[in-house]
């Protein structure tokens, strides 16, 4: 896996190049540096928008130039226009901004794969290379930067020969429609993806040629994204152990939304603990393995230092067993005070844990402890993002045989994506020795997708030596789907059902004409509200065997008003079948979200998945009477929270 090859670049190891072998599970595109490269249909950054653009390389470059940048820089990514290139020279990993060449100092032309990352945030650049920032840059204000409808995978957009061309391998290109934070980067640096994600705009993971074998037919490199922007590939030789598809060993296995996946799981520091500098030791840094699959032996233990929400690497090294001495890990006698963040990945399945943050004070004072709750508010921002109520209690407990002191808070944050507002009492606030503080505030999610809020708070001791008392809480976010408040006229009609692909998936098409008593129109969620079904014989179908197949709507098939962009409520929970799966492409929740008048009749074709006749079995042969029930609400005005509802119900067979 290239996570466990990255351990071993950071501990200054070598490894011999991956080359073709007839079977793997996870497979790569190998440039030969001469004529390879992958250009896709459009580019999915064009403009000056946000947007992230992430994936793994490894060089194997051999033409010993050394001139940077002319003549000698080799392109991961090659976008036009005002010109973004992602590469290497001369063996060091750099790019190209704009009018600027911007080197990271880093060497990454070792044969080893290195993960790297280009997050565009407004006119800031920051680049990652193996989860480290190495450059950030600010763009000029003039010329405004803008990218072409040119993307190339291997090559800079302008064309480039033998000594510009990539030579070596890439592997899962990511590219999304906003400026993905750092969390969110580490999350799923070592897991697979759907596809479905929201906001990814393209997804080559390069998997479909046999590995060294004879891939002359395979003209496309696939796009796994909703886009379906595919890459048309020249120059390519595929067949043979180069300028082919190749084994690859990167992120395989678990995908990265898969609650069961078998990670190891932090016991000690445990999430949002402080720890006392002033009482002894720290405790060991322990873990145990959470999964069916055979027990690692080896991990990689991660722990940084939060500063002012920047990531300082403290150790990041191979750990034998499931826990290690806390002063291994800071390699210190007296660590710092702070906010500090550790995880661990398993060196068999490349799994990770979860983020777990703590902090260290060493405050003679006392410790802060915090409770936080978040509440729906039952209010929508006007693009449909969840509106949240906060509670926080913050308490400052004095150090055992002293009389504390107080302790200032200036300010909060939400270091793990969204907006906090509103915060009540006003910032900056004191809490006394042995006293709480209770503070509300209102939170918006940064999308859709968020599943929970981090709350970073800094603050001082009011002592002599005004030592920081920073601490950061976290807390999963309850589901927000909005409430009935209002009524209007809505008419559903002409609902026919058309059996679809595979057996068990039907097609219910129909009209919802409004008139809603204040326009416009800004979103309509449709809801399964039950479903039944009998089959003759009973033995035939095996019933509800997966989520697909629980009476949920399914992408991309489902659309609105001849969208196919809508909300999925991911189906989490299904009572049939322990434990919980997740799937980003079903839901018994979907929802629109755009601008129609107040009386529109709008179009909905609901692709729903039921159970089926058992596979391979003549549909003839089994008859199966479906009764579906759907809750249909549609939101309208400039509230989100306006909205009136109606049910419909249909009755058919297979």
């Amino acid at each position: 896996m290239k996570n466990i090859l990255l351990l071993l670049l950071l501990f200054g190891s070598t490894t011999a190049a991956l080359r073709a072998q007839s079977t793997c599970d996870n497979r790569c595109l190998n440039f030969d540096g001469k004529d390879d490269y992958v250009q896709l249909a459009k580019s999915p950054v064009q403009g000056n928008i946000n947007f992230t653009i992430e994936g793994w390389f490894r060089s194997l470059d051999n033409d010993g130039l050394t001139t940077c940048p002319n003549g000698n820089f080799e392109r991961i990514i090659g976008c036009g226009g005002s010109r973004l290139e992602i590469g290497e020279c001369s063996g060091t990993f750099a790019v190209f901004i704009g009018g600027s060449y911007l080197t990271s100092g880093v060497k990454s032309g070792d044969g080893l794969w290195h993960y790297f990352a280009v997050v565009k945030d407004g006119t800031t650049f920051r680049v990652y290379l193996d989860g480290n920032t190495v450059i950030t840059y600010d763009l000029p204000a003039s010329p405004v930067f803008a990218l072409d409808n040119v993307f190339r995978i291997g090559r800079w957009a302008g064309g480039g020969g033998l000594t510009e061309s990539w030579q070596g391998d890439i592997d899962e290109i990511r590219v999304w429609d906003s400026a993905l934070p750092a969390e969110a980067l580490y999350a799923s640096v070592n897991c697979k993806l759907r596809g479905s994600e929201t906001g990814l705009k393209g997804y080559y993971n390069f998997d479909q040629g046999v590995p060294g074998g004879n891939n002359v037919a395979l003209k496309n490199a696939l796009d796994l994204s909703p886009s379906k922007n595919n890459g048309s590939m020249t120059g390519f030789a595929l067949t043979g152990a180069g300028s082919n598809w190749v084994c690859s060993g990167g992120p395989h296995g678990a995908f990265c939304d898969d609650p069961n996946k078998n990670t190891p799981q932090p016991i000690s520091p445990g999430n949002n603990s402080v720890l006392n500098l002033k009482k002894g030791p720290l405790p060991d840094f322990s873990w145990k393995w959470n999964g069916a699959l055979p027990l690692p032996k080896v991990y990689h233990l991660q722990l940084f230092r939060l500063d002012s929400n920047i990531r300082q690497s403290v150790f990041s090294r191979l750990v034998d067993g499931t826990s290690i001495p806390a002063a291994k890990v800071f390699d210190s006698s007296s660590p710092k005070p702070g906010i500090y963040q550790w995880q661990l990945t398993d060196t068999i399945y490349g799994n990770q844990s979860v983020p777990v943050f703590f902090t260290l004070s060493d405050a003679s004072c006392g410790t802060v402890s915090s409770v936080l709750k978040v509440e729906c508010k039952n209010e929508w921002t006007p693009t449909g993002l969840p509106i949240y109520t906060g509670t926080l209690i913050l308490t400052n407990t004095a150090t055992a045989g002293t009389p504390g002191c107080a302790v200032k808070y200036n300010t909060f944050t939400a270091p793990a994506g969204g907006s906090i507002s509103g915060i009540f009492p006003l910032l900056p606030a004191t809490i006394a020795a042995g006293a709480n503080k209770t503070f509300t505030f209102t939170f918006i999610p940064a999308t859709f997708s968020q599943t929970s809020i981090s709350v970073g708070c800094y603050g001082v001791w009011q002592d002599a030596m005004n030592n920081t008392a920073n601490l950061q809480v976290n807390v999963p976010l309850p589901p927000c789907l909005c409430k009935d408040c209002k009524q209007g006229d809505i008419l559903v009609s002409a609902i026919n059902v058309v059996p679809g692909t595979p057996p068990g998936v039907f097609g219910l098409t129909g009209n919802l004409t409004t008139n809603m008593s204040s326009g416009p129109i800004t979103g309509i969620e449709f809801q399964v509200q039950s479903v039944s079904f009998s089959a003759t014989p009973s033995t035939c179908s095996n019933g509800v065997s997966s989520v697909e197949t629980s009476g949920v709507f399914l992408r991309p098939a489902s659309t609105v008003n001849g969208s196919t962009g809508l909300v999925y409520f991911n189906e989490t929970v299904s009572s049939s079948i322990p434990p919980p799966p997740t799937n980003n492409n079903a839901a018994k929740d979907i929802k629109w979200i755009g601008s129609l008048p107040a009386a529109s009749t709008i179009p909905f074709n609901l692709s729903v998945g039921l159970p089926g006749p058992l596979p391979g079995l003549n549909a003839d042969c089994c008859k199966i009477k479906y009764r579906v029930c759907i809750r249909v609400t549609v939101f309208f005005g400039d509230n989100q929270c306006r909205a009136c509802s109606v049910n419909f119900c249909k009755d058919f067979n297979n």
